[in-house]
């Protein structure tokens, strides 16, 4: 794990940060090795999109500084500025030119990773429907196990700056060996009964063809296909009652 304020706390020296940085993505490469993307990944991601925004945010502040024109080549005025980074400035330049690359291509190879474990993630209803979404059940049978997780998730929608922000929640109810399944739609009934909820819970089971840990890599995907899953149910639910008005 790598201190959000790395680049500014402790020494400000090139070589103590590249050596730093070099240690934290060996960690990370050996974490994408074994396919465990979570937490490293969501890790990753922060810090890349923090250390692009300091990056811009000096561009934009050395632009702002008066320039002098400096010559004139090929008909085109050049000009230099006339504010000069001190060294500390230019420490922090140079760690930041080495740091960000490898931030990206370390964020590529998670990517990759997250990509090819969505893709071999199927997600089914289970039995009919209801109309609202916002919780339920989800059923999870990873490769391999024995065993179908079965957790209950609740989904809260949330607006900032104008935006739209779902976050979904899950608690692990109880795992249930695949021996002992008939259909998922008996077991859908079976767990209504045996945690007492009410009605019809929309209900969504995710197979899960690729080998990887389940915690790490398998759960937390799992969770955004279900996001994305349910975001589409009610866009087309909304869209419905718009064509029967």
């Amino acid at each position: 794990m790598l201190n959000q304020n790395w680049l500014t706390e402790g020494i400000l020296d090139f070589e103590y940060k590249k050596y730093l940085l070099l240690a934290y993505f060996q960690g990370v490469e050996k974490h994408f090795k074994a396919l465990q993307l979570y937490p490293a990944f969501g890790e990753l991601v922060a810090h890349t999109r923090h250390l692009q925004t300091l990056q811009k945010q000096q561009q934009s502040l050395e632009m702002r500084f008066p320039q002098q024109l400096s010559g004139i080549k090929a008909n085109e005025l050049s000009y230099k500025p006339l504010f000069e980074a001190d060294s500390a400035m230019q420490e922090l330049n140079k760690i930041m030119d080495f740091a960000l690359p490898k931030f990206l291509q370390a964020t590529q190879a998670g990517q990759n990773i997250y990509e090819d474990v969505a893709q071999k993630i199927q997600l089914h209803t289970v039995g009919l429907l209801p109309t609202s979404f916002r919780s339920g059940i989800l059923l999870l049978s990873a490769f391999k196990n024995r065993c179908v997780e079965v957790y209950e998730y609740q989904v809260t929608v949330f607006t900032e700056a104008n935006e739209r922000y779902r976050s979904l929640y899950l608690k692990w109810l109880e795992r249930v060996p695949k021996g002992l399944l008939q259909t998922y739609e008996s077991l859908k009934v079976q767990l209504n009964k045996r945690h007492q909820i009410a009605g019809n819970p929309a209900t969504f089971l995710a197979e899960s063809a690729l080998l990887c840990p389940l915690s790490e890599t398998v759960l937390p995907i799992t969770k955004r296909c279900l996001m994305q899953k349910i975001a589409q149910l009610e866009n087309e639910n909304e869209d419905n009652a718009l064509f029967l008005k």
